[in-house]
């Protein structure tokens, strides 16, 4: 699987992962889930952190909006044999 998102919408990329261990909504302890994704700030803890610590949350002004582009690729193949810096991709034959 392969991701794809417009760098200035969202110039930061979360890994995360949920085992068993958050008791609240929504997981109860009961996932066990790891993740990338797309962000607009950064740490990936919250709007509250993100604010106090280092200020990089997008705002909108009322009734404003913000379109990006996410694509997700679902491929078959023997694995990867390499990624380069620049972000290229090399398949095993």
């Amino acid at each position: 699987m392969g991701l794809s998102w417009d760098k200035a919408a969202f110039p930061y990329a979360w890994y995360w992962q949920e085992m068993h261990s958050s008791p609240g909504y929504p997981w109860y302890k009961g996932v066990y889930v790891m993740a990338i994704e797309p962000a607009s700030s950064i740490p990936g803890q919250g709007l509250t952190a993100v604010m106090e610590k280092n200020g990089s949350h997008r705002t909108l002004a009322p009734g404003a909006s913000a379109e990006a582009e996410l694509h997700a690729v679902f491929y078959e193949g023997q694995g990867v044999e390499r990624i380069a810096p620049d972000g290229q991709v090399t398949l095993k034959k």
